[in-house]
């Protein structure tokens, strides 16, 4: 069974169609990355996905479920989370409040009894604490709590925005660039990070990532766009040799 599959996708933005018929098929328990030159239309595909952009046409199938042109809320419902490529973190909350955003879409509650309080707010309030802390506990950056997001190191950031995405449970998990800016031992643990991901958390997660060392090294499928279309697909080693892909992005970055 497949955790996502994604048919005929197309995104116009007036006369530029930004992503053209994709078809993307990530398996259960899968790591696909989804890479190509700045402009390729891979983040408009993670906007699609995530709700935040309506196609023009295609479907986007979670567990038979066609989330095509449903809002971000009803997405995560269905088991999809996204980091994004600039790290949107809640600057001014704790790292322990960033995650218990994430933990509110599965520990329940309501607006009523968040305004009237009471043991209903308070049960919610537990449980959204609980799981948070419990999320940043596996991630390994736990020490980090009670400080305040804009002041953590860069690194801690990436790791706080997947932590945020983990704690609404997800069964699919979107990184869009999560490399990016980080250094070579950050680099080093975010590999071993996701590696984690997937054997510990079984998730299935499709990534965009530029760092072509990280992609080949952990991807199992690989799918090249340039200018909104597919122009390979094939595990690492095939899409390291493909003659278009190397005239179109990678050049001798692998080589």
């Amino acid at each position: 069974m497949n955790a996502l599959e994604i048919r005929g996708l197309t995104k116009r933005f007036g006369g530029l169609v930004a992503v053209d018929s994709l078809d993307l098929v990530l398996p259960e328990g899968g790591l696909v990355g989804l890479i190509g030159p700045n402009g390729a239309g891979k983040t408009t595909v993670f906007n699609l996905v995530s709700g935040l952009y309506p196609p023009d046409a295609g479907s986007i199938l979670v567990r038979d479920h066609d989330l095509a042109g449903h809002p971000p809320h009803e997405v995560a419902r269905h088991g999809i989370a996204r980091t994004f490529q600039n790290i949107r973190l809640f600057g001014s909350l704790t790292a322990l409040d960033n995650v218990r955003v994430g933990a509110h879409m599965v520990c329940g509650g309501s607006y009523l009894s968040a305004i009237l309080g009471g043991r209903q707010s308070r049960d919610l309030d537990r449980r959204t604490r609980e799981q948070a802390m419990q999320v940043l506990h596996d991630i390994g950056i736990e020490r980090y709590a009670n400080e305040l997001a804009s002041s953590l190191p860069y690194g801690v950031q990436r790791k706080l925005e997947i932590a945020r995405a983990l704690a609404s449970s997800p069964s699919v998990l979107l990184l869009d660039e999560p490399a990016c800016g980080m250094n070579p031992q950050e680099t080093a643990e975010l590999r071993d990070l996701v590696s984690r991901l997937l054997q510990e958390w079984k998730l299935s997660i499709l990534l965009i990532e530029h760092d072509m060392r990280f992609v080949m090294g952990i991807c199992q499928t690989i799918y090249v766009l340039d200018y909104g279309k597919t122009i390979a697909c094939g595990p690492p080693e095939a899409i390291r040799n493909d003659p278009a892909v190397i005239e179109a992005y990678l050049g001798d970055a692998v080589h």
